[in-house]
């Protein structure tokens, strides 16, 4: 009797379901909140895709009995990519008898297409055409390039910060015909759309998150051609024979549109350059040691005479940072910052970058740099701080800073006594909450919530006044101080120490 019973007890589980486990959820359009259809969701171990499935009509998705372990979630789909600050699943743990959740999140592509034409309205074949951001953080370059018939077509992420394009002619386009008036030979100009040859000049343009754009026309100026003449110094002030020298356009790569050599006594002169923004630049390599100089020069109107050009031996700059830390509170570890080289309020295409880690200490120096303008990046602060402020010597170091062999030490201050933002969004589902802050609106802070209760909390804030904006989807960094998104903020003053209630409503830009 006792041998039936465990049969029939066995007999009853194995009728029973399995205790199976699962991986389900939905993949979201960062831009309009809404599902993807289509898109392909994949379960990665060590790089290696183990599951995968389609999303259906409604962007959900599901796994069933999916073997215990951990996985990487990726998420792709046809015409969109990878979501810049969306909340990732870096690894699930699935666990027997566990159903695991997960949202993903894409980010539709934009594209802008047009037409490259010189003054004589030909088009312009070979035509290099760069998107250029006009943000002061940052340079976008796209290095597309027009076919035959002067068109070309640029892929963009979801940027709805203004920025333009300017087209660069190709070596060998015929030139224009000379001046009319003074019958002075004329050239081609690097021209910002639609025609312009310096980018304060340029038209603005805003493309809609997942919106493409086309029609945009650059028309080439002919423009005059002047000289560049000036001498070429070292370090202590000599002259400088036989060095090479060039002239850049702002991207600073590939070869100079222009090169000379030094002469005996150190003077050059560059001939027939069009008018324009030019970056002028010199390295030389003494007993191993590499000199530079490097200067921005705005040919117009008429030839540059009497320039000085000055090689620089590299130089140091050092700093310390400083926790306030609480009582009780450790010392956080020791961070990580960047110097990167800038020029008219934006970071310079592919300039000096350098990186150092302050030590146990508190101390850092960046090493290898030459004397010019940079810009310190910080990067997050430890859990539980806040960046507090950056000093150059006594004084607040601008975003822009000009350093040189003699510049006083950087130093960073971290606070611990920061506030807390905590509220509500009203309809919140898969939402992101921004604060700006007003006295120094850089990189903000956010958090992303889902979920019935729609509620936030950011901690760690440092005191002032703030810009708070709810969005339903995750946005990329670069579009979170797009004009018309701050007007709709709430103003949230953060006290420290304090929580400060902060209700919000979903902002929907078109």
């Amino acid at each position: 009797m006792k041998q039936l019973s465990v049969i029939l007890v066995s007999l009853f589980l194995s009728s029973l379901p399995a205790l199976a486990q699962a991986v389900e959820g939905t993949v979201f359009n960062t831009t309009t909140g809404a599902s993807v259809s289509g898109a392909k969701v994949m379960l990665q171990q060590q790089g290696i895709g183990v599951y995968s499935t389609i999303t259906d009509r409604y962007g959900n998705f599901r796994f069933d009995d999916i073997q215990n372990g951990t996985y990487t979630p990726q998420y792709s789909a046809v015409g969109y990519g990878i979501a810049t600050g969306a909340p990732t699943n870096s690894s699930i743990e699935v666990k027997a008898g566990a159903t695991v959740r997960l949202e993903g999140f894409l980010t539709p592509r934009s594209r802008i297409s047009g037409r490259v034409l010189d003054g004589r309205g030909d088009p312009v074949n070979d035509a290099r055409v760069d998107a250029v951001l006009s943000s002061d953080s940052i340079q976008l370059y796209t290095d597309v390039h027009t076919d035959g018939n002067g068109r070309f077509t640029m892929p963009l992420g979801p940027v709805r910060q203004n920025f333009t394009l300017v087209a660069t002619p190709p070596a060998g386009w015929k030139p224009p015909a000379p001046n009319p008036d003074s019958k002075e030979p004329r050239a081609w100009a690097r021209t910002f759309y639609p025609n312009a040859v310096f980018r304060e000049l340029a038209a603005p343009i805003v493309v809609p998150p997942s919106g493409d754009l086309d029609g945009l026309e650059i028309t080439l100026l002919a423009v005059p051609l002047h000289a560049i003449r000036g001498v070429l110094l070292n370090a202590d002030g000599d002259p400088a024979p036989k060095t090479q020298i060039g002239l850049w356009d702002s991207r600073l790569t590939g070869e100079p549109a222009f090169a000379t050599t030094s002469a005996a006594g150190g003077g050059f002169q560059l001939l027939h350059v069009p008018e324009g923004e030019w970056g002028l630049v010199s390295e030389i390599q003494t007993g191993g040691v590499t000199f530079r100089a490097a200067e921005w020069i705005e040919v117009k109107s008429r030839d540059i005479e009497g320039l000085k050009l000055h090689l620089s031996h590299p130089i140091a700059v050092s700093g310390r940072v400083i926790f306030e830390t609480r009582p009780g509170m450790p010392t956080p570890e020791p961070p990580q910052f960047l110097l990167n080289e800038r020029h008219a309020g934006q970071q310079v295409f592919a300039g000096t970058s350098r990186a150092a880690r302050a030590d146990q200490d508190g101390h850092f120096e960046f090493h290898e740099l030459y004397p010019g303008a940079y810009s310190l990046s910080t990067g997050p602060a430890p859990p539980g701080y806040y960046l507090d402020s950056v000093r150059l010597g006594n004084v607040p170091a601008p975003v822009e800073m000009e350093l040189s062999a003699t510049s006083p030490e950087l130093t960073v201050v971290y606070g611990s006594d920061g506030g807390t933002v905590r509220g509500t969004v009203e309809n919140c589902h898969s939402s992101q909450v921004l604060l700006v802050p007003q006295d120094a609106p850089g990189m903000p802070l956010f958090t992303t919530i889902s979920g019935s209760d729609c509620r936030f909390e950011i901690g760690s804030v440092r005191p002032g006044d703030y810009a708070a904006v709810a969005t339903p989807t995750i946005r990329p960094w670069l579009d979170v101080l797009d004009p018309a998104l701050l007007r709709t903020a709430s103003r949230v003053t953060v006290r420290a120490g304090e929580t400060t209630q902060a209700d919000l409503r979903i902002t929907i830009l078109p």
